[in-house]
C-alpha cells in the first residue's frame, strides 16, 4: 500500500491552524470534526482538503488539551473498534488510535454521546489499555 499523501498541503494548514487563537468551548462526550491531519503510515488521517475527522472527546484537560478517539464510518468488528450511534448513523470509535490534541485543530461540534454510549466507549478503551499494558 504506497498511496501519496500531501504532507506539504497539510503542513500549510497546519500552520494556519496553530497561529489561530480561536478560542473552542468543548466537553467531555461531544463530537466534534477535527483537523486531524496527514499523518505517517497506519495512523488515522483526516478526509479532505481540511483534513477533518469527527473525534469524541474523552477527557479535557484543560481548555487547550484533550484527550480523543477518532472515528469512522467504516463498520469494523474487533478490539480495536466500538460501535455507536451517532446522529442516527452507525459509527466506529477507533479505541487503537487515542491521542492527545490541541483545541485549535477543533472544526465544529457535531453532537454529544448519551452518557451510556460514552461509557461503553470509555470502558473499550481502559480495556484496550490494560490488555496491551499486560503484553
Amino acid at each position: 500500500m504506497n498511496h501519496y499523501k500531501n504532507f506539504q498541503q497539510w503542513n500549510a494548514l497546519k500552520e494556519k491552524i496553530h497561529s489561530a487563537q480561536k478560542q473552542r468551548f468543548f466537553r467531555k462526550r461531544e463530537v466534534w470534526l477535527c483537523h486531524v491531519g496527514c499523518n505517517v503510515g497506519f495512523e488515522q488521517d483526516g478526509k479532505g482538503n481540511q483534513w477533518l475527522r469527527p473525534v469524541m472527546i474523552l477527557h479535557k484537560f484543560n481548555q487547550h488539551v484533550f484527550l480523543c478517539v477518532p472515528m469512522t464510518t467504516t463498520k469494523k468488528q474487533d478490539k480495536h473498534y466500538v460501535s455507536v450511534i451517532h446522529r442516527s448513523k452507525q459509527v466506529s470509535a477507533i479505541i487503537s488510535q487515542i491521542r492527545l490534541l490541541d483545541s485549535r485543530r477543533l472544526h465544529r461540534k457535531t453532537g454529544r454521546l448519551d452518557k451510556n454510549t460514552f461509557q461503553q466507549v470509555c470502558n473499550a478503551c481502559r480495556t484496550f489499555l490494560q490488555q496491551e499494558e499486560i503484553r
